[in-house]
């Protein structure tokens, strides 16, 4: 089910926000400064719709899938979009000041 407690929310926000702020260079090591979170975000819901759509529910198969074709869209997203168009961007929209 989608519904998760407080009693599970609140240690697995503990977890990720430790192991973020414990071992930031996991990150960069696991994924060689391949930025693949924003093609995640973006694929996950349409991934899970699908197979929900067409029953594919109910196993650790199926959240395995949905994990890895995620992952597979989100790789696919930053090498064949993402990365090419951040190439081409020679100056930022919004330039940082010195505050």
């Amino acid at each position: 089910s989608n519904a998760i407690t407080p009693v599970f929310l609140l240690p697995l926000a503990g977890l990720v926000i430790s192991g973020a702020t414990s071992i930031p260079w996991l990150a960069g090591s696991v994924l060689r400064h391949q930025d693949i979170s924003y093609g995640t975000y973006v694929y996950h819901a349409p991934v899970i719709n699908l197979m929900v759509g067409f029953g594919f529910v109910g196993s650790a198969f199926s959240a395995a899938t949905a994990i890895g074709a995620s992952l597979v869209l989100a790789t696919s997203s930053w090498f064949l979009i993402e990365k090419p168009f951040l190439r081409r961007k020679h100056a930022a929209l919004r330039p940082l000041t010195g505050r």
